[in-house]
């Protein structure tokens, strides 16, 4: 199960699975030379990412380097790909179905990110206490009771 401590790790995690569930489609409309410079000059890539990337042989070898180096630079990688894609002007079809992935994902999140607190009477690995089972989700535990944390002494 997907764990996430802050906003920005659901948000980079989101943006992957929008690059994943699209890598085909991407592929086979962006060219990848068209994005190194606007991406480099945003700090989304350095030098030797657009080294790596210029050095493979294929128009979709470079796309597949590309992609996996968006993948790995953060939760505003794709926001800036995407500001590139519609600075062209070019390919405004591949910004509305980015959108629309990332729309549908909010929508209905992956059922590896819905739950993310562990069943009533489990134990928390996080926090080593007992949630007791007769507590519902709109009721929990005041710090002192039963399955509560205590209270700092």
């Amino acid at each position: 199960m997907a764990r996430f401590t802050t906003e920005d790790e659901y948000e980079h995690f989101l943006h992957c699975e929008v690059i994943e569930n699209n890598f085909a489609f991407l592929c086979d409309n962006i060219n990848p030379t068209d994005h190194v410079d606007f991406l480099r000059s945003e700090r989304i890539l350095d030098q030797e990412s657009v080294e790596d990337i210029m050095s493979q042989t294929t128009t979709r070898q470079k796309c597949r380097c590309f992609l996996g180096y968006i993948k790995r630079r953060g939760s505003s990688a794709l926001p800036l790909f995407i500001r590139s894609l519609l600075q062209n002007r070019t390919q405004v079809f591949i910004v509305r179905k980015l959108h629309v992935s990332l729309a549908k994902l909010q929508d209905d999140p992956p059922q590896s990110v819905l739950e993310r607190r562990p069943e009533f009477g489990e134990e928390n690995e996080e926090f080593g206490f007992r949630i007791p089972a007769e507590f519902d989700d709109n009721e929990l535990p005041i710090p002192g009771q039963p399955g509560a944390i205590p209270f700092p002494e």
